[in-house]
């Protein structure tokens, strides 16, 4: 222990009764967002602080805490304050000073809370979230030491419990695990003997792991051994702080496949451990590998720093209508390249983030203790209140809960899909933010309408939202002309005439499956086709071409050639088969259909 520790410490001691003396306990309570659904709308970034306990060796060495929580729960534990104390002396005078900082954050939690109270706040709201489709990411931040590998560690098995409980059972879901760690540049699959995997970027912009082993767990224990098995090969080494630090930056990435409703985009959950990080005075001893190797993990920490705090204020600022440019640099770390679609501001999923700031408890560490605090009070963007959105007929995101529900009848298809049901008693950018799983059973609550349907209009919103951002960084006219090259998806609509009386080639039409005739008891999903032309040459039993046209004309089983269309290699894509041709009677026709083609990956999209 610091020899100035141990000439001071009654000093030390007196002088935080007495600052706890004059700072009482807050009397309001902690922005928490424990017990949210899956319907609504909890903070985008949430940042936490964990108060490490003095271990038993350190009770005996003598070390005195450095930080205290202002509780507010009646229970000592749980607050939103961290008060940090630090012990100086004056060059002057000689005497000792006691320096106090005041940090901010989220919820902060002391020594006394157990990790499961701390799922509950933080982590259990994540669940529902992910489970309709989202995606959510916690990361653990903090000290070498400080008790971030317990804490996640911990949270990890909590969310298996939770993913696979009792509760969740009745619901057909597809969980799969897949861990890896980050070192520098290299990359290792923690549940493949740790052999090398690369991460690129396809050319749709989203990030692959290519190699690494992804395991379907179908039951709790299986998904709670799988992540024992890859934490055990972590990488980890002795250094002057830690008997057993970790070296890298652990991802365990949860995969959840919807089998209820295939439309909706699978659910991730990333759980972050990173690498501790490390001062001057900690590397002291540090071999030329270790040196590099706190290089890389300050790097990325840094531009992980930049990416949460860079995204946090680019979401404040649509809730403001404050559409300026927003760098958010996740292409500088491979850490923030791997977590691409959690800080890609153009991603059209929205995202939810936790970061849990673990605090060494020891007055020696107080230096690194509140650099930790600074890096969570600055990922701490606080939400603007109360400044009304300027509402714009182009975005979504803008339109209050009167204007979305005007919207709602005319842009969501045939049939269309209810207000009352889509809306509720949300704006347009709560509605933007619910999750894909959550947003399509809102939507197939109306009658008639699909899953596929729903899904067009949950993109057509997202389009809308994206569009929006780019045309206002762009000119009058370049928006203008991006716009028509785009086809204008915002104000696509079907005609108000029935479509049987605009039948004409190029038409994409559904109709009824051709085998359904054949096996009138089986219920059997419509096909979707492109309409041809007219098939006068087939007679169904009329005596020659002459009586056939004449049918034709009085509109007798009319007949037309289509070509399938069929689903593509991407989700949510078709292609069009002109080879494969059918004849389609004018009574199987169901309903028009409207596609968008997109010319960089040549295939439809259904649109609305």
């Amino acid at each position: 222990m610091d020899a100035l520790l141990i000439q001071h410490k009654s000093f030390y001691e007196s002088e935080v009764r007495k600052f706890s003396a004059t700072h009482p306990e807050p009397s309001i309570k902690a922005d928490s967002y424990k017990k949210a659904d899956s319907s609504a709308v909890i903070p985008e970034t949430a940042i936490c602080v964990r108060l490490r306990p003095l271990l038993p060796s350190e009770i005996e060495a003598g070390h005195v805490p450095v930080a205290y929580v202002r509780p507010i729960d009646g229970t000592g534990n749980v607050g939103s304050k961290v008060d940090l104390h630090d012990m100086r002396v004056k060059v002057t005078t000689g005497k000792p000073v006691l320096e106090t900082k005041i940090f901010s954050a989220t919820c902060t939690y002391g020594v006394g809370a157990s990790t499961e109270s701390i799922y509950e706040d933080v982590v259990a709201p994540l669940i529902p979230w992910v489970w309709d489709g989202g995606i959510a990411t916690l990361f653990a931040y903090g000290q070498t030491g400080s008790g971030k590998t317990f804490t996640v560690t911990k949270l990890q098995l909590l969310a298996a419990e939770d993913l696979l409980g009792p509760n969740r059972l009745a619901e057909r879901r597809e969980i799969s695990l897949c861990a890896f760690e980050l070192m520098g540049n290299a990359s290792f699959d923690l549940l493949n003997a740790r052999k090398p995997i690369s991460i690129l970027e396809d050319s749709f912009g989203v990030t692959q792991l290519v190699g690494a082993v992804e395991t379907k767990c179908t039951t709790k224990a299986k998904l709670i051994s799988s992540i024992e098995e890859a934490m055990a090969l972590r990488s980890t080494a002795s250094t002057a702080k830690n008997d057993q630090s970790s070296r890298s930056h652990a991802i365990c990435r949860i995969r959840i496949v919807n089998n209820d409703v295939t439309e909706t985009p699978d659910g991730f959950m990333y759980l972050v451990d990173l690498a501790g990080s490390e001062g001057a005075g900690d590397s002291k001893a540090h071999s030329s590998q270790r040196m590099k190797e706190t290089r890389d993990v300050n790097v990325s920490l840094s531009v992980l720093k930049d990416c949460i705090r860079g995204r946090a204020m680019w979401s404040a600022a649509q809730i403001t209508g404050n559409l300026r440019h927003i760098h958010v640099p996740y292409k500088t770390s491979r850490l923030t390249q791997v977590l691409k679609s959690v800080f890609d501001v153009k991603a059209d999923r929205s995202c939810k983030t936790a970061v849990i700031a673990c605090v060494g408890p020891r007055l020696s560490d107080a230096a690194h203790s509140k650099n930790t605090l600074r890096f969570a009070e600055m990922l701490n963007v606080p939400m603007p209140v109360g400044k009304k959105r300027p509402y714009k007929p182009e975005t979504p995101a803008s339109w209050t809960n009167a204007q979305l529900r005007q919207w709602i009848p005319s842009n969501t298809g045939s049939p269309p899909v209810d207000p009352d049901h889509l809306a509720r008693d949300n704006s347009g950018l709560q509605v933007s933010q619910l999750t894909p799983g959550e947003f399509l059973t809102r939507c197939c609550e109306t009658e008639g309408v699909t899953a596929e349907q729903a899904k067009a209009v949950y993109d057509k919103i997202w389009r809308m939202n994206i569009d929006s951002q780019t045309s206002s960084r762009e000119t009058q006219a370049q928006a203008q002309l991006q716009a028509v090259e785009d086809n204008a998806l915002s104000s696509a609509k079907l005609p108000a005439t029935p479509f049987t009386s605009r039948l004409r080639p190029g038409m994409f039409i559904e109709v009824k499956n051709e085998y359904w005739r054949q096996n009138p008891r089986f219920t059997l999903e419509p096909e979707k086709v492109i309409l041809l032309g007219l098939d006068i040459y087939n007679d169904q039993g009329l005596e020659d071409r002459k009586k056939s046209i004449t049918a034709f004309e009085e509109g007798e089983d009319r007949r037309y050639i289509c070509a399938r269309v069929e689903p593509g290699l991407y989700a949510g894509a078709y292609n069009v088969f002109i080879a494969k041709q059918r004849s389609v009677p004018y009574s199987d026709m169901i309903r028009e259909l409207l596609f968008e083609f997109d010319e960089a990956g040549r295939y439809y999209y259904l649109s609305v």
